[in-house]
């Protein structure tokens, strides 16, 4: 048994520090400055500089509001379905838009990060508990179930457009890594998996 949690431990153990040291890579030392930025878009600069989703709200209003009178004045041209993401005002509607379900989908994953950490450390502590006072196998059962929902959450999320959301995205990301590290550590030196002792004839 302990060659199994050895393993496991190194796996974990090696996941978490990489993890961690890429989340704060990504956070604070990621270059986020282009020689191209002097030539974006008005429209899509001020996406990146929205501190909240109400700005962005606030944008799609104006944005739509283009919309609604183009297609109001008879005299427009009509523009087709599959132009309209290449043609205005369409397409700064669909810009603003896709900006405000990148931006809802990062808090959703912050929520989600929150909850099912939470759901992984409860996990950790009753499979430690169960290890202790009832059965062992039982308890690394549970252990490995709550780190492992521990790590996927905490996993790298894939990069689109920079927003101040996905920044709170990657700090929370960065904060619960380093907490999974030391809850890691915490119940390795509990369960003394790398100490030259056995648990097995403790705990048998």
């Amino acid at each position: 048994m302990k060659s199994l949690l050895k393993t496991l431990f190194i796996i974990a153990f090696l996941i978490l520090i990489t993890q961690t040291i890429r989340h704060g890579y990504q956070r604070w030392f990621r270059p986020t400055i282009s020689v191209l930025d002097r030539f974006e878009e008005t429209l899509k600069g001020d996406i990146k500089k929205a501190k909240s989703l109400d700005e962005l709200v606030r944008k799609y209003e104006d944005v739509h509001k283009k919309v609604t009178d183009y297609e109001a004045d008879k005299a427009n041209p009509i523009i087709e379905p599959h132009e309209k993401r290449e043609k205005e005002p369409y397409k700064s509607e669909f810009t603003v838009k896709e900006a405000i379900n990148d931006w809802e989908a990062k808090s959703r994953e912050i929520h989600e990060l929150r909850f099912y950490w939470t759901c992984g450390l409860l996990l950790v502590i009753l499979g430690y508990l169960v290890f202790f006072k009832r059965n062992r196998w039982a308890g690394i059962s549970l252990l490995i179930a709550g780190f492992a929902e521990i790590i996927y959450w905490t996993s790298p999320s894939f990069i689109r457009e920079s927003s101040v959301e996905f920044e709170r995205l990657l700090t929370n990301k960065f904060i619960f890594s380093v907490l999974s590290f030391i809850l890691l550590l915490f119940v390795t030196s509990g369960l003394k998996i790398l100490s030259n002792g056995s648990n097995d004839e403790k705990h048998s």
